[in-house]
């Protein structure tokens, strides 16, 4: 039997074309009833059409023409179209760039540089056939008889790109240049030309005069040595910065031709930071939702994208990509056991970032410290009995053996990952029980029955993990945050950024551990401890791979 367009598409269909994103927990459950309305393979031919930035029948068409399935057929033989052409986003020709980016994560590494790889055929070789009639908008050029001496400057920048350049195409420079999942390596010479264009800042007071606005986006970008001959990433942000705009249309400021020139199509692109190194890979993993008796009501598939730090000897950590947001932190006034340290709610916009999937193991403590100070042995389990400046010592050792940043969140960036989109007390809903977390179940929240204390941490992993792909939030062992202690949210960041502005010698921890009341496990619960030497066994921490930020 056919399943029908879901009601979230069907009844509010412009909610998921506006540019600024839904909650994050609507988004999950939209995507949900759109796999399975769609199945598999219609789903896979979705996300490989979210990878170009402008929808197009003709590119669907011809993605659904050369893109196969395992059993050799094509997406076009085996899809119904028509299931395509029900979707709010192909009926009104338009999908918002956070729709992009979740599409775009459900597509392996393999899957997306082979989509490119098809979409750089199509742009670069198609000139006859309907293909080649895709009429994408162009950017609209500047008068080429203008008198050299009347305006030289704009003439010389109308010279910039050539006639046919591609880059007069401003659809496939955002596909070249784009930012996150967008993101492809060019040559450094690229680099190096934008760099050298410093020089000319001087045009805009000329521009200016002319009656041309010239904007410089965000601050000058830096590009690093130029010496290096190895790719560097260039990514829509770094780029527009070079751009000048002027009644609506963009001049190209650089010599623009290098990007097609030097570009390399085997490129290695995803919704990471930076600093992420390759391969990335995805897994698949099962979420629960509990209602308050603790009955599980709901369980969906998700998929993440991590990566692997070998830390020496096949000790492998690995780093889930968290993808930014906005979100709700603290808890709501109406939240059961909620404390005056947990307000006022406040929004807070998180980057994107890497966090550890696990808190960190004894046997990865082990192999970059070189001691275990645990109670409870064991190389799966939680490493515990670990001071502030212990696990801030770690970090540092990680980042100087691997080369990437890494160091412990910031209390902001903890709790949005703990929730995983989620505004209830616990990721799992309205609460928890002991076969979801590891705590004292002598106690409960809700109207959960009790459950079993096991006196001990369990080894990472041993629960269900939350909608990012993050194991053990709840419970286990306490985990350090950056950040210090501050009794309320007043005049708190909210950019993500670690609040470190006081002297004070106590360090935030988050989660819960083994020992405490549910309550004490909710994802806004704060608490903090002494950052000089006190060993606990409650006390752990996870690592996050991203730049360091504090206000």
């Amino acid at each position: 039997m056919r399943i029908p367009l879901p009601d979230s598409l069907r009844i509010r269909p412009y909610l998921w074309i506006e540019r600024n994103p839904p909650p994050t927990e609507q988004i999950n459950a939209m995507l949900d009833s759109l796999e399975k309305y769609l199945g598999k393979d219609s789903f896979y031919w979705l996300s490989a059409c979210a990878v170009f930035p402008e929808l197009h029948w003709n590119i669907t068409i011809y993605l659904g023409n050369v893109l196969k399935i395992e059993s050799g057929a094509s997406l076009i033989e085996v899809c119904p179209l028509t299931d395509l052409a029900r979707l709010p986003w192909l009926r009104y020709g338009y999908m918002p760039d956070w729709l992009r980016v979740y599409l775009i994560t459900t597509l392996t590494q393999e899957q997306q540089q082979n989509i490119r790889k098809e979409l750089q055929y199509l742009l670069t070789t198609a000139v006859q056939g309907s293909v080649s009639k895709l009429q994408l908008e162009v950017a609209r050029q500047y008068n080429r008889f203008l008198p050299k001496l009347v305006n030289p400057i704009l003439y010389l920048l109308s010279k910039q790109a050539a006639v046919d350049s591609q880059l007069r195409d401003y659809i496939f420079l955002g596909f070249m240049t784009g930012k996150s999942v967008l993101a492809m390596r060019v040559s450094d010479e690229f680099s190096r030309s934008l760099q050298k264009q410093k020089r000319y800042h001087w045009w805009r007071k000329v521009l200016r005069k002319l009656g041309i606005v010239v904007k410089p986006l965000i601050q000058e970008p830096s590009f690093g040595e130029s010496g290096n001959s190895s790719p560097s990433l260039i990514n829509r942000r770094q780029f527009l910065k070079w751009l000048v705009w002027g009644g609506g249309s963009l001049l190209i400021s650089v010599l623009a031709h290098q990007i097609t020139k030097n570009t390399n199509t085997n490129t290695n692109t995803n919704t990471l930071p930076n600093s992420s190194p390759t391969p990335v890979k995805s897994f698949e993993f099962e979420i629960v939702k509990v209602n308050a008796q603790g009955n599980i009501t709901n369980r969906a598939k998700r998929k993440a994208q991590y990566f692997e730090e070998d830390v020496g000897n096949g000790v492998i950590l690995e780093m889930i990509a968290i993808p930014g947001n906005s979100f709700k932190m603290g808890s709501p006034s109406g939240e059961k056991s909620r404390n005056s340290t947990e307000s006022p709610q406040h929004d807070v916009n998180v980057p994107a970032f890497f966090m550890g999937k696990f808190e960190v193991t004894q046997q990865q403590y082990q192999q970059v410290m070189g001691t275990n100070p645990s109670n409870f042995k064991g190389e799966k389990r939680p490493v515990e009995q670990v001071t502030w400046n212990d696990a801030v010592e770690f970090c540092q050792k990680l980042s100087q053996k691997t080369g990437r940043t890494y160091r412990l969140p910031s209390e902001a960036e903890w709790e949005y990952a703990c929730r995983a989109g989620t505004t209830t007390p616990f990721y799992f809903g309205e609460t928890i029980t002991t076969q979801l977390a590891n705590y004292d179940g002598t106690y409960t929240y809700a109207s959960e029955p009790k459950g079993i204390y096991r006196q001990q941490t369990t080894e990472v992993g041993s629960f269900p993990p939350n909608a990012f792909g993050l194991y053990d939030m709840h419970g286990n062992v306490w985990e350090w945050c950056q950040d210090n202690w501050h009794e309320s949210y007043e005049k708190a960041p909210s950019d993500g950024s670690a609040w470190v502005d006081n002297d004070n010698q106590y360090r935030l921890l988050r989660g819960g551990f083994w020992l405490n009341n549910p309550e004490n496990c909710r994802s806004a619960y704060r608490d903090n401890d002494l950052l000089t030497p006190a060993y606990y066994n409650n006390v752990g921490f996870r690592v996050v791979c991203a730049a360091a930020r504090t206000l």
